[in-house]
């Protein structure tokens, strides 16, 4: 099984550079493409394409890397998204989420608190 992580974080807060920098890494796959991001979770429709649709849509240049990556912002928005990341069987285990903000994160906190006790 490959371990899944998810890059969240305020606009202009250095999550593009955070996947740029992951990208380099052999062990990491990124979701591609960059832009527009995957916003995956988001999407009632994408979410019900299941494991299989998510990896064939943003992750078809994955080559056995230990890691596989996403970063869509717009996750830190919407509690619906954060909510699905913690029900939904996409990665088989809950992934990790990188959170980056910057100066003001506690319109935010809220949600990702929520996130994480679903």
């Amino acid at each position: 099984m490959t371990d899944h992580f998810i890059i969240v974080g305020a606009q202009r807060s250095g999550t593009t550079g955070l996947y740029r920098l992951l990208a380099q890494h052999p062990d990491i796959c990124m979701a591609s493409p960059l832009r527009p991001e995957p916003k995956f979770f988001l999407r009632e429709d994408a979410v019900s394409k299941g494991r299989e649709g998510y990896l064939a849509r943003h992750f078809p240049h994955h080559n056995g890397e230990s890691m596989l990556g996403e970063k869509s912002t717009s996750y830190m928005e919407r509690e619906d998204a954060i909510l699905r990341m913690g029900s939904t069987p996409i990665p088989r285990t809950l992934p990790s989420k990188l959170v980056m903000s910057r100066e003001e994160c506690h319109g935010t906190t809220k949600k990702v608190q929520c996130g994480v006790q679903a």
